[in-house]
């Protein structure tokens, strides 16, 4: 519940981010046109072989992105496509959030990883099959 009250922050562009704090910083940027979070979903499209969208310059937003790239899931898998982005979401705010409250970055290879981690955990929970 906790991962879907926060993708509604983040498609609604509610999310606390720094330029809630006095910096700039937006969720359009964080999880849309950032280049770390390109990297991620770039290493998840290699690693899974499917053909989703990389969040980038050409969607407005969150909501533009998670729309466009869940039209190229089969209609079975959306369900699990959603789920697999509001883990990829989470994890990349728990990574944003590490760097800047306890100053601990990790690479983008990293986060990678602990997603991969993630969708196996929930994958044998019974919880998502997207990959």
């Amino acid at each position: 519940m906790k991962c879907k009250f926060f993708m509604w922050l983040v498609v609604h562009g509610h999310c606390l981010t720094a330029d809630n704090l006095a910096q700039h910083e937006s969720c359009t940027h964080l999880f849309v046109h950032c280049r770390f979070t390109q990297q991620v979903w770039h290493r998840l499209r290699l690693w899974s072989g499917s053909n989703f969208p990389i969040p980038g310059s050409i969607f407005r937003g969150t909501e533009d992105w998670w729309l466009e790239a869940r039209k190229r899931a089969p209609k079975n898998l959306r369900r699990d496509f959603d789920t697999f982005a509001v883990l990829v979401h989470w994890r990349i705010w728990k990574e944003r959030n590490a760097r800047i409250f306890q100053q601990d970055p990790s690479p983008a290879t990293r986060v990678f990883e602990l997603i991969v981690e993630d969708l196996r955990s929930w994958r044998a929970a019974g919880s998502v099959d997207v990959i």
